[in-house]
């Protein structure tokens, strides 16, 4: 994932306040979120935690798949979501919405898992 570190460096680094970092935690603490703070720490890019993650995968998925749009496609089919939607999550690697990040992660981490090359290491 990526790398905890104290409210004070990651305000810095990310030019907000320390403040809002504190309500941050706060909001994702009572929303029962625990992928950006961790006791005192929070993670350097806390706006977006699951982009490394998801983007490795999705290149080592769509490396399976053949093409992108094949599987665009059948993550469509499998998640509901609408292929332009994909295509967008795809391009920027940005997600709005954490559980919709977490879901998407867990389908091409399936996707990957079920094909005969998922053992794959990119």
């Amino acid at each position: 994932m990526g790398e905890f570190v104290s409210l004070e460096q990651a305000a810095v680094y990310n030019e907000v306040s320390k403040i809002s970092l504190q309500k941050l935690r706060y909001k994702d603490k009572k929303a029962g979120r625990s992928d950006r703070f961790k006791d005192d720490k929070v993670l350097l890019d806390f706006k977006n935690p699951l982009e490394i993650e998801i983007s490795k995968l999705y290149y080592k998925a769509a490396c399976i798949a053949g093409n992108e749009k094949k599987l665009i496609k059948e993550l469509s089919n499998e998640l509901g979501l609408e292929r332009d939607s994909l295509r967008f999550y795809f391009k920027y690697f940005s997600f709005k919405h954490f559980k919709k990040a977490q879901q998407i992660k867990d389908a091409l981490e399936q996707y990957c898992k079920n094909t005969l090359w998922g053992d794959i290491e990119i």
